[in-house]
């Protein structure tokens, strides 16, 4: 990707340049299929997920390319096909918070970008931002949310679930989770990221998911994990149908949990515009019902909490300390 409009052929335009483009090209190494040691799936799947975690270095190079946060976004919507725009934000998101974190007294690039974004867009910068916390060392252990003071949403700490699991893979896998150093309520966001990781690392196999999560889950609860499988089987998808009956059926107990996974992957690809027909073979094999239909049901379930804490004089709905137990709300309120 190089489109960027914003360069011009004086030496900042230069610089600029040269350095979103050497970031592109390190994104595109850590990202590499075969240095992250995924398994290989079929040539579909596997040029899938190529596909996805380019779209992702895609957008870690245009957010450092200087350009402003509204032609970030357009540049994505302009390059990438529509169902990998989305990961492309996560992209973004990750660089913003990154360079938050080493550049604090400058203005937030991470609040630009969710000020031009839509509900949907800011879901995929939080979690992209999520990602980055995995790489700011002192600050992995205790909040997330401090690479923006503004910012503590659950779906950070998704992400960084997903990220820790990704990157760190030997020594998240094949034992039980080791949790006992994160906040209580936020433990099972991060275990909505590690599922979702699961589905990259697992090649979206359903009987390799089922027994990692046995052996994460260590007899506990394995809600969440299912949770976030479930929302990358319908935000990244790339598996028949069969396989994803076979998913719901291995989620045994946990079923409901991978069916609002599903929910929220149909919620934030209708609302981000990013057709996709991967999410509506997920959420008419596992909901019953089209995305744009699952869409609804979910925002009919947030809506019914946004009227609840306006009714009770709580009209501070949004990305805060708060949005960890609305978000639970919601996924409460669906079935």
């Amino acid at each position: 990707m190089h489109h960027f409009n914003s360069f011009t052929a004086s030496p900042i335009g230069i610089s600029r340049r040269l350095f979103s483009g050497t970031v592109g090209i390190v994104a595109r190494r850590r990202l590499d299929t075969r240095r992250l040691g995924l398994k290989n799936g079929d040539a579909a799947f596997s040029r899938r997920t190529r596909a996805v975690l380019d779209a992702v270095a895609d957008g870690i190079e245009v957010a450092a390319s200087g350009s402003s946060a509204p032609q970030q976004l357009a540049h994505l919507r302009n390059d990438l096909p529509s169902y990998l725009v989305d990961f492309g934000v996560e992209g973004l998101g990750f660089t913003a918070a990154s360079l938050d974190a080493v550049l604090p007294f400058t203005a937030s690039r991470l609040g630009s970008l969710r000020a031009a974004s839509s509900t949907a867009t800011w879901r995929l910068l939080a979690l992209g931002a999520g990602m980055a916390s995995h790489f700011q060392g002192a600050i992995r252990a205790k909040s997330p949310g401090r690479i923006g003071t503004w910012f503590e949403s659950p779906l950070l700490w998704d992400g960084y679930g997903f990220a820790k699991t990704l990157f760190s893979r030997r020594k998240m896998l094949g034992k039980r989770l080791g949790l006992k150093k994160f906040p209580p309520s936020l433990i099972p966001h991060f275990q909505n990221g590690v599922g979702r990781a699961l589905w990259f690392i697992r090649a979206g196999t359903p009987v390799d998911i089922r027994d990692t999560i046995e052996i994460l889950a260590g007899g506990e609860s394995a809600a969440e994990l299912w949770y976030g499988v479930g929302v990358a089987a319908a935000f990244m998808g790339g598996v028949p149908e069969s396989a994803l009956h076979r998913l719901l059926e291995f989620s045994g107990e946990n079923r409901l949990a991978f069916a609002e996974g599903v929910y929220f992957a149909a919620s934030t690809r209708a609302d981000a515009n990013g057709d996709c027909p991967a999410t509506d073979l997920a959420t008419r094999s596992i909901l019953g019902r089209s995305t744009l239909a699952a869409a609804d049901t979910w925002q009919a379930a947030e809506d019914a909490v946004r009227q609840s804490w306006l009714a009770s004089q709580r009209p501070d709905f949004g990305p805060s300390t708060d949005e960890n137990s609305v978000y639970i709300t919601i996924r409460q309120n669906l079935m």
